[in-house]
């Protein structure tokens, strides 16, 4: 299995897939980095107005260009963009390199342990109370890396339950670690857990619980309102 058929095989994030997968990671580190300095600098008018002048210019760069809306459009697309597993670590908000909005959370697997890790910094850009992570972001990855973590069962499901415990705020502008493990599959069940530390403390636990569906988890937009919850 090669790097780019699993983004999960070791501590070191996947490589770009081609060069122009390389590109986009590069312009979406520095339209990270604007805005980090929108929300850490106060600017002036003057610096501002220069500033909304060349973003007009650079939104008219790319504005006659087709749409993707979404993996499955890159996916289907006629130039090769990888597979979906490579759009799942490139798009996407809370993974993805080459999403602008993402803290770009990084997982691997030791399936012999039966263990999942995680590894992210939150910059100010996250921040909830003063110098935290704010607690719904902190959710959302936990989301993320436990949703990834089922596949260490080779099931996927959509998420049922999140259940979380912030047992002490979460720094930003620190490398946080994520540990996790499946501790149950009981049928269309499976069942996560994961812990959140900055450094040796533990700042959040949690458990969820994923559901598989009949239509499968690439079709869960398309499933009928009419069903039942599990």
């Amino acid at each position: 299995m090669s790097d780019f058929e699993s983004p999960f095989r070791t501590e070191q994030p996947m490589q770009p897939y081609n060069e122009l997968w390389e590109k986009r990671r590069e312009v979406s580190d520095k339209l990270k980095a604007l805005a980090l300095q929108l929300v850490t600098k106060p600017g002036n008018m003057d610096s501002l107005q220069v500033l909304d002048s060349k973003l007009d210019d650079a939104l008219a760069v790319l504005e006659d260009e087709r749409k993707l809306e979404g993996r499955l459009q890159w996916f289907e697309d006629g130039e090769d963009h990888g597979n979906y597993r490579v759009l799942s670590r490139e798009i996407t908000p809370l993974a993805g390199h080459s999403n602008a909005v993402s803290p770009a959370l990084h997982i691997w697997f030791d399936p012999e342990a039966g263990k999942s890790y995680g590894k992210v910094t939150c910059n100010w850009l996250f921040e909830g109370p003063p110098n935290c992570v704010h607690g719904g972001v902190v959710a959302a990855l936990f989301d993320d890396f436990l949703g990834c973590t089922q596949l260490l069962c080779g099931k996927t499901g959509a998420t049922g339950t999140l259940s979380l415990r912030y047992h002490q705020p979460t720094p930003l502008n620190q490398l946080l670690r994520f540990e996790g493990e499946v501790t149950s599959v009981q049928g269309r069940k499976i069942c996560c857990a994961g812990r959140l530390y900055a450094g040796e403390t533990l700042t959040v636990s949690g458990e969820g619980l994923f559901v598989s569906i009949e239509e499968g988890v690439m079709n869960l937009s398309k499933r009928s309102s009419d069903k039942s919850n599990p």
